[in-house]
């Protein structure tokens, strides 16, 4: 675009000549000039969600859980059509009969680990047989999504490979697997009232352990295979965060978890000195573990959301999350509170206050123009993506 004017009438090489004569490099600033930064705007309501929430539990209900999918259908239209980028809203295409598949799928799954868990020889194969498939379903739940999401018309893409979604779950199904099995046999030994040898009781307290000790890098690397395999028009994502940050993180929120559990402790050591009522002990304590549990998870999704996002980007485009551990701790502690107080009823009001504040903490620094480059997505996306998402029908979420 070669006559773009801005606000005082100097041509775009105008500018970028007045720049070189004041000595400084001309295509940066003439890619400053040039760049905007908009925020994630999110326009639903608890009203209209409540209506579509309450119909759908209603027919989840009533269809003893097979409505599941459809429900998911419609949540995800009516918050994606509220979700605005720029102007845009985001859209959902997902075809709620090919997501009941991988419903069925998924339950089915489910069942036979129930129905296996009976029997020593079930309790070790069916875990082993979920670690080998989910890696499979969990790549093509993240293509359907893609797939089946558009803005300004043009659908998102997944770009990660099979092979890269089994090394990215390797980390935490290894250890899980691990511990399953261990936890199978302790089982069984217990339920054939034979003595558990000390060996089996380490052997399990080691793979609990490492479970643990990987959490933090299996979490890093799902974030990292999804974050950078996100793909628009001819733009791809990166992810520019190592393992390091999310043990940090990690190592915070086991603090944080001990921290509330000595709190709670002193409470409930305070509460039977002064001797109060069951009914007041049981209030009292009830909410410190409302208050106890708010504070882990805003701190947990807070720092997990800025992590992840702010290391997002493509060549054209950068991500920032600034979601504040204050503001999202009150509004978590209300929302369940409120819930709590009513039943249940208030939930779909938390759910929009609580994607509202998580949305628009997200700010996306891109092109002032970006038509040329969406247009040559438009002519250049085919729908293998589309095609793959449909293929599988697979939803076990992102």
């Amino acid at each position: 675009m070669s006559q773009n004017n801005d606000d005082t009438g100097m041509t775009r090489e105008g500018l970028a000549a007045d720049n070189s004569a004041d000595g400084q490099p001309p295509g940066v600033q003439d890619e400053a000039l040039y760049r905007r930064t908009v925020q994630i705007e999110f326009a639903g309501t608890g009203s209209e969600y409540f209506r579509i929430w309450i119909v759908n539990v209603l027919l989840i209900i009533g269809t003893v859980g097979l409505y599941w999918p459809f429900a998911k259908a419609r949540r995800l239209r009516y918050m994606h059509g509220n979700t605005f980028i720029d102007g845009h809203a985001l859209g959902f295409h997902g075809d709620p009969w090919k997501m009941f598949r991988g419903f069925l799928l998924v339950a089915a799954m489910g069942l036979v680990y129930g129905a296996s868990s009976r029997s020593l020889a079930g309790a070790v194969v069916a875990p082993i047989l979920i670690g080998l498939l989910w890696p499979a379903l969990w790549r093509a739940s993240l293509q359907f999504r893609l797939a089946n999401t558009s803005w300004r018309g043009l659908r998102f893409q997944f770009m990660g490979s099979l092979s890269n979604a089994y090394r990215a779950m390797l980390p935490l199904v290894l250890p899980w697997l691990l511990m399953i099995v261990t936890a199978a046999f302790l089982n069984n030994t217990h339920e054939m009232g034979d003595t558990v040898s000390a060996g089996m009781m380490t052997s399990y307290a080691v793979s609990s352990i490492v479970f643990g000790l990987m959490l933090p890098y299996g979490f890093y690397c799902i974030k990292n295979y999804q974050h950078s395999n996100y793909g628009y028009a001819q733009e791809q994502t990166r992810f520019l965060q190592g393992a390091k940050p999310f043990y940090v993180v990690g190592l915070k929120v086991f603090g944080l978890v001990l921290l509330m559990l000595l709190m709670l402790g002193a409470v409930l050591g305070g509460l039977f000195a002064l001797g109060n009522a069951p009914g007041v002990l049981g209030f009292v304590l009830s909410l410190s573990y409302l208050v106890a549990l708010s504070v882990v998870a805003a701190f947990f999704q807070t720092r997990l959301q800025n992590l992840v996002w702010s290391a997002t980007e493509t060549k054209s485009v950068k991500l920032n999350s600034d979601l504040e551990f204050r503001k999202y701790f009150g509004l978590t502690l209300r929302n369940w509170l409120l819930t709590a107080l009513s039943l249940g009823l208030y939930r779909p009001f938390a759910v929009i206050a609580a994607a509202k504040m998580r949305l628009e903490a997200i700010q996306i620094d891109l092109p002032a123009n970006i038509d040329d480059w969406v247009s040559a997505g438009a002519s250049m996306q085919d729908a293998s993506g589309e095609a793959a998402g449909d293929f599988f029908g697979v939803d076990v979420g992102l």
